[in-house]
């Protein structure tokens, strides 16, 4: 699932870096850096789009169990 993700994450528009980490329990969490003076709702949204399309991909049982807390 990671992989997917981070795969179409990769490369928004104005981001500098992005940091991710797994848990034990199946928890995962993604981080995106941007540019100082980007818009961060702009921000939000681009990744949002990119992170519903990667969802998209996964098969059902992870779409149903892997949404986002």
């Amino acid at each position: 699932m990671a992989q997917v993700i981070e795969t179409q994450v990769n490369g928004v528009e104005r981001m500098l870096y992005m940091k991710s980490t797994s848990g034990s329990d199946g928890s995962y969490s993604l981080t995106v850096s941007f540019e100082v003076g980007s818009n961060p709702d702009l921000n939000t949204v681009n990744v949002n789009n990119r992170v519903s399309q990667a969802t998209a991909t996964l098969p059902p049982e992870v779409q149903r169990n892997g949404r986002s807390r």
